[in-house]
């Protein structure tokens, strides 16, 4: 007896952690997932196969998931595919052009790169957490702090700006406070001052069978 045919899934990201937490995320549906890294790649899946839903990214260089969707919806036998975008800049402006383009929906991308917020607001966890904890119990000792992998902390870090200064209220910078403060309170509040070894002694030249000692008068 044959198998049932599985629904297909068209997963659309240039950025290939996305892609990956996407994959791990969608695993549990029972679904065939195909990932496309461009715009012309997923066009060509379209083009070649079936799919009961398209994932796409709204960013991507060259063909953007604007330019993708509407290529798709333009041709007929393919305007009954629910195209869900989804963006990690959860704006109302992308969320309308979306819509114009004739996407299903639209939903928050991964936040960070540990886990995702579905439609319903609900956090989704990955790759699992607690990792620190655990650690720390393992070596007997206490955890500093808690870092949320943000959007906000992901940005300033690819900026090269500080985002303690830059955005205080974040919860990532209150966190990165948090455990600044933790560090200082399990510091002692002496430390042992470390002499430098005194600077060895530069040996004396010796003389070369041209040079003279030197007369004093």
């Amino acid at each position: 007896m044959e198998s049932p045919l599985r629904a297909k899934i068209l997963i659309v990201d240039d950025d290939e952690r996305n892609a990956f937490a996407a994959v791990q995320a969608l695993e549990e549906l029972d679904c065939e997932l195909v990932v496309a890294r461009s715009g012309a790649e997923a066009l060509r899946h379209v083009l070649e196969d079936e799919f009961a839903v398209i994932l796409l990214d709204l960013h991507m260089p060259g063909m953007d998931g604007y330019c993708l969707a509407e290529n798709i919806l333009a041709r007929e036998q393919f305007r009954n595919i629910p195209i869900v975008a989804f963006s990690c800049y959860d704006l109302t402006r992308f969320k309308q052009r979306a819509m114009r383009s004739g996407m299903a929906d639209f939903i928050p991308k991964l936040v960070g790169k540990s886990a995702f917020t579905g439609p319903d607001g609900q956090r989704v966890t990955i790759f699992g957490e607690g990792g620190g904890q655990l650690l720390a119990d393992e070596l007997d000792v206490p955890l500093i702090g808690k870092v949320p992998l943000s959007e906000e902390l992901r940005e300033a870090a690819d900026a090269g700006t500080q985002l303690v200064l830059e955005q205080p209220n974040a919860p990532a910078a209150q966190a990165i406070r948090d455990a600044a403060r933790g560090i200082v309170a399990a510091t002692p509040q002496e430390l042992p001052v470390m002499q430098a070894p005194p600077p060895a002694a530069m040996p004396e030249p010796a003389l070369s069978g041209t040079e003279l000692p030197v007369v004093q008068r």
